[in-house]
């Protein structure tokens, strides 16, 4: 069952990637015929910085995403591990909808270039649906070398034990919501500089594929 999940999930990916690499021309001239472009600034002074850039692209990785997400969905019904359709289907829904929530926000910043200090705020909207439907652990694993140390801190806050678990409860929950907020924005920042968001993207999809595999 796990070996035909995987390959289900591999079949998704590169479904995906393909809708986005086939997307992404067509959207650019969509854009680029509703004048929704800009320029590249890391190459102003250039010939190659006069010429006009679509914008709002990753519209199109956004949808291919869902696409595929969706369609995942109607052929796993109950999910990777088997857990049953209910209580594996209400995180998956909470997630889609972070990332449905995520992909309005991007494309209205295009649009109408929100301030940074509701783009700071509005992630922490985007995450509520996931932390409303989480029912996981709420614990955090204590690096192996602050261990001996945090020991007697935990023993203290009437946590005993190694020092390898430490239990937030409630703060689990703020944590991801911030987690939330700092990797929509570090990568948001990182935008106008080329390369640097996708491989950001790249590296932290690779590390939680790692993690799981």
């Amino acid at each position: 069952a796990t070996r035909r999940a995987l390959a289900l999930c591999a079949a998704a990916s590169a479904a995906a990637f393909g809708l986005a690499a086939r997307g992404v021309p067509v959207a650019s001239e969509y854009m680029a015929r509703k004048g929704n472009v800009g320029k590249d600034i890391n190459k102003r002074g250039t010939p190659q910085g006069e010429v006009p850039v679509p914008e709002s692209l990753g519209l199109v990785c956004g949808l291919a995403w869902l696409t595929a997400t969706i369609l995942l969905q109607q052929v796993m019904p109950a999910g990777l591990e088997g857990v049953g359709a209910a209580s594996w289907q209400v995180e998956y829904n909470a997630a889609m909808l972070c990332v449905c929530f995520m992909l309005l926000l991007g494309f209205v910043d295009d649009m109408l270039d929100i301030p940074w200090r509701y783009k700071l705020a509005l992630p922490s909207v985007a995450a509520m649906p996931l932390l409303g439907a989480y029912g996981g652990h709420t614990a955090v694993v204590v690096p192996g070398v602050l261990r001996p140390l945090a020991a007697p801190l935990l023993a203290a806050l009437g946590q005993p034990g190694s020092g390898e678990m430490l239990e937030l409860g409630p703060l689990y929950l703020v944590y991801i919501a911030a987690l939330a907020v700092f990797c929509t924005n570090s990568i948001n920042i990182h935008a106008g500089v080329n390369g640097l968001e996708a491989g950001q993207s790249l590296i932290m999809a690779g590390g939680g594929g790692g993690l799981h595999v």
